[in-house]
């Protein structure tokens, strides 16, 4: 692995892994839900 000057991703062995420490949000709007609050830090 040294010749190949490799670096381990943790991106790709989480989605190895099928494990992931990420959450995901789609909103259209952060205005109009509760959580928003939470995300954008009002």
């Amino acid at each position: 692995m040294a010749q190949l000057n490799y670096i381990p991703n943790r991106v790709a062995q989480q989605l190895a892994g099928k494990q992931s420490l990420l959450i995901g949000v789609a909103t259209s709007s952060l205005a109009l839900h509760a959580p928003s609050q939470i995300v954008g830090g009002d």
